[in-house]
């Protein structure tokens, strides 16, 4: 099959094979773009990866004031087997309530993407809390507003999160 110019090419997205075939023996001839899957208009960026980046790493140092910097006043936190913390405050209580009582705290960010104003992440948090340490598979999504976290959620299994603690 002859791939043709952009310029100089029939498109005709989703026909059925048999408008294409007629277009053909009528000398048509198909585009390089027809052969794959549809283009999708390219986002831009809002440089969430690097907040994001900045972000997980910021847990490292336990520094609650440096981590809450990173997120607007109308946050959502929503770990996602448990209800959403909506609001700047509820956001501070929720993580307050784990950073205050890790003796460590360290995400580390397997994978990450972004597309358009939300970051993904594929992560393996790990806590020490008094003598027992713990390691969690998770998948996050940030969604980034004017250089802030303006939603994060986590989906992770509960339930080997609390067969560490009780192990």
């Amino acid at each position: 099959m002859t791939l043709a110019h952009p310029d100089q090419c029939w498109r005709f997205p989703g026909l059925f094979v048999p408008v294409v075939v007629v277009m053909a023996f009528l000398g048509a001839v198909p585009c390089a773009a027809q052969t794959s899957a549809p283009a999708t208009e390219e986002l831009p960026s809002t440089g969430g990866t690097e907040i994001v980046e900045d972000f997980v790493a910021a847990f490292k140092n336990q520094d609650i004031e440096a981590i809450m910097s990173f997120f607007t006043e109308d946050a959502v936190y929503h770990n996602m087997p448990t209800e959403p913390a909506n609001g700047i405050e509820a956001v501070r209580s929720l993580i307050e309530s784990y950073v205050s009582t890790a003796n460590s705290i360290e995400f580390e960010i397997l994978a990450i993407a972004e597309v358009g104003s939300t970051v993904l992440t594929e992560r393996v948090d790990r806590f020490i809390f008094g003598d027992r340490a713990l390691s969690i598979p998770v998948m996050g999504a940030f969604e980034i507003r004017d250089g802030k976290i303006s939603a994060w959620r986590d989906y992770f299994d509960m339930a080997s999160f609390t067969r560490q603690l009780v192990d």
